[in-house]
């Protein structure tokens, strides 16, 4: 088996849509629809929200 590289593995999300957007590549910027189900989805949420608040 080949092993995988995940070279964004330990970027934010939103740093690496700032560098799609400032160097004009095109990326799909809508959030996959298993998201919210996801395992991950509740503490994405949690960091979102704590996020809103505290600007």
């Amino acid at each position: 088996a080949v092993p995988r590289w995940k070279p964004l593995r330990h970027v934010y999300e939103k740093e690496i849509v700032l560098y799609a957007h400032f160097k004009g590549l095109a990326y799909f910027s809508t959030e996959c629809v298993y998201a919210p189900q996801a395992y991950r989805g509740h503490a994405r949420n949690l960091l979102k929200d704590l996020e809103a608040t505290r600007t």
